[in-house]
């Protein structure tokens, strides 16, 4: 059996997005550290979404030119 807390005594979620050039140094992760342990003095409880990384979106939006065909060649003909 599960037991739930009153809303006095629970605290609220806050959802934090983090991607691209924010995570792609370490001061940067430094940072998003250092955001999370003030949401967390708050009495927030931070929940944590982590996007692609700066550059990889770009790279997976481009089209797959080396991926084989079936013919055995490749898109881009090499």
């Amino acid at each position: 059996m599960s037991v739930v807390a009153p809303l006095a005594t629970r605290s609220a979620f806050v959802v934090l997005k983090f991607g691209g050039t924010s995570v792609s140094s370490v001061p940067n992760w430094k940072n998003i550290a250092a955001v999370l342990r003030d949401r967390m003095a708050e009495g927030l409880t931070p929940v944590i979404v982590h996007s692609a990384l700066s550059g990889i979106t770009d790279r997976l939006e481009q089209p797959p030119l080396a991926m084989p065909v079936p013919d055995g060649s490749t898109a881009n003909g090499k």
